[in-house]
């Protein structure tokens, strides 16, 4: 009995400290015309990436309130798949169909997109997501109401994205 509480309690220390062991990285990459800043750690295979200063800095305060939004909806369905074709050709999407990309949009009060952060899978490059990125701001706004006022800004949208759920026309905010 005695041996097994030991050889357990070693599995239990040494899978903490595997996975304490992940280091994050931290850099910069340029674009066409912006900088981003891509976070990454090697016990993931996804990278936290946004343009560098562009997320807003009411988001950044270490105790941020957020106004809870309710009835979030696309002022238009398929702008979101729309913005996906003007970036990626069906043949870029076929070499992409495991990635995904998880799109974290701050809105001003009139529903436009103010910024964007993406958490993404790292094939997924700089240039596409600076693209992805205007296109998404040309193409997306949102209706909402807000819950209360009792928050400083408004709560981000995510919405995530399977690319094989876009090849496969299952992605809800389909052409």
């Amino acid at each position: 009995m005695k041996t097994i509480i030991i050889t357990v309690s070693l599995l239990l220390f040494t899978n903490g400290f595997l996975y304490s062991q992940t280091t994050k990285s931290i850099s910069e990459r340029k674009a066409s015309k912006s900088i981003y800043v891509y976070t990454s750690d090697t016990k993931h295979s996804r990278v936290f990436v946004h343009k560098k200063n562009s997320i807003p800095p009411e988001y950044l305060k270490p105790n941020l309130t957020l106004k809870r939004v309710d009835q979030f909806s696309l002022n238009n369905k398929k702008s979101c798949s729309k913005s996906l074709f003007e970036v990626f050709s069906k043949e870029r999407l076929s070499e992409l169909q495991q990635a995904s990309i998880a799109i974290t949009m701050y809105l001003d009060m009139n529903g436009n997109i103010r910024s964007v952060s993406f958490l993404s899978s790292p094939e997924i490059t700089v240039y596409e997501l600076e693209k992805l990125e205007d296109s998404l701001k040309e193409n997306v706004a949102f209706s909402f109401k807000v819950e209360d006022d009792r928050g400083a800004v408004l709560e981000p949208c995510i919405i995530n994205i399977r690319i094989q759920k876009v090849l496969d026309g299952s992605f809800p905010y389909q052409r």
